[in-house]
């Protein structure tokens, strides 16, 4: 089955779909997540699951053309920043504390201490490949990495002082600043099909109404709203509400237009 559970979106059911786009919403290559994939070809290393799908994706990117990508913590590790940088891609995301080998940031714990609009910056050399981890402290501690962005220049910004009761502003590092720029192509790709939705069932309904085969009335005894204002009443084949008495048949317009 390809539909996934998400207790934590709207809709709980829904197909899992990997987008590699622009920050217009122009959609470039998809991918639906079956479960089966983590396909990487011969020249390509094997990063794990998550990372390999931006591998995949990234497979029409010009390399050596100082192209960025961005992705969010679910994809983020080391060695995939690694891969693209020596590919010619220069890379920026949210990262998880975990897939940090030696992590020389501050613990968590530490940095919530911290006033708000903390920051701190760790530079390693991975395998050759120049690494920028920062930890800044908003409502919640973000913590990312990247191959060509770091804390500077920082920027101020404004956020609501619950204890003044007004605004005040706190710095935020350049490397924040360049993610929430560019990480909103694929919620933009959301909301433009939330708006043009379209009822994909609807072309199947209209010829299974007008098939002629198998269209039974059914009489419901509960009060449910007809396809036809103000009608009770069942075909047993749609299921759509539908009614059939001395003074309307529903049923038959219904299956004839």
């Amino acid at each position: 089955m390809l539909k996934r559970y998400n207790p934590q979106k709207p809709h709980k059911w829904g197909y899992k779909v990997y987008v590699l786009s622009g920050i217009s919403g122009y959609a470039y290559k998809t991918e639906i997540e079956t479960g089966k994939e983590n396909i990487v070809l011969p020249e390509e290393p094997d990063l794990g699951a998550s990372s390999n799908v931006v591998v995949r994706l990234a497979r029409m990117i010009p390399r050596h053309q100082s192209y960025k990508l961005y992705f969010n913590n679910y994809f983020t590790s080391l060695h995939l920043l690694k891969y693209l940088a020596r590919e010619g891609i220069h890379s920026l995301g949210t990262i998880r504390r975990n897939r940090i080998p030696g992590c020389k940031l501050l613990p968590e714990k530490e940095i919530l201490k911290k006033c708000r609009g903390y920051s701190e910056e760790y530079v390693t050399d991975f395998n050759g490949t120049d690494i920028s981890n920062v930890a800044w402290k908003d409502n919640k501690i973000v913590t990312l990495a990247s191959t060509f962005a770091g804390i500077q220049p920082g920027t101020d910004v404004r956020r609501w002082n619950k204890q003044n009761s007004r605004y005040v502003n706190i710095k935020r590092p350049n490397v924040v600043g360049e993610y929430n720029r560019h990480m909103g192509g694929v919620d933009l790709i959301n909301s433009i099909i939330g708006i043009y939705k379209i009822q994909l069932r609807s072309k199947r309904w209209q010829v299974l109404r007008q098939d002629q085969v198998g269209h039974w009335p059914q009489w419901s005894d509960k009060k449910i709203r007809c396809k036809f204002p103000k009608c009770i009443g069942l075909c047993e084949k749609c299921g759509f509400a539908l009614c059939y008495n001395k003074t309307k048949n529903c049923f038959r317009n219904f299956h004839l237009s």
